[in-house]
């Protein structure tokens, strides 16, 4: 079973081995995300990372920006790396490439979004590591290009 939240985790696990005793034990029940890591850990090298690569947390991804908030010469003051992360998650999940985020960009702050967004992806690759969107956006790419890591 596959849940959001820890706690939903817990507690399923809880009422099944309460329904089914000591069986119930090794029922795999997690979150979308911890299930999505552990299929990355078998299966990311097809993406070309290795097994072994990084989650970031908040704090991670605000450091990552600290440089390309440098190297574009913009502030976080101006620009707040919360809405710069908000932006560059609803870029990926909507499928957006850096690319195509400057493409479409409309105003300044549209492309200065875009080219924030193309530095934090060129480093989080540089660095190898996922944020939490990549854990599920890697799964999916990975189960859709293989369908025979899929049918595991």
């Amino acid at each position: 079973a596959v849940t959001f939240t820890n706690k939903a985790a817990n507690e399923m696990k809880e009422r099944v081995i309460e329904l089914i005793g000591k069986n119930g034990v090794g029922a795999q029940i997690s979150t979308y995300h911890s299930f999505a890591v552990r299929i990355l850990r078998k299966e990311i090298e097809v993406l070309g990372y290795p097994s072994n690569f990084n989650i970031l947390d908040d704090i991670d991804q605000k450091m990552i920006l600290k440089p390309i908030y440098k190297t574009l010469n913009l502030s976080s003051k101006t620009m707040s790396p919360r809405i710069v992360l908000e932006n560059i998650s609803k870029f990926k999940m909507n499928g957006t490439s850096p690319e195509e985020a400057l493409e479409q960009a409309k105003s300044d702050t549209d492309k200065a979004l875009a080219k924030m967004y193309k530095g934090y992806m060129k480093q989080k690759e540089q660095i190898r590591s996922l944020d939490f969107d990549d854990l599920l956006l890697f799964v999916d790419k990975i189960f859709n290009e293989n369908p025979e890591i899929a049918q595991k």
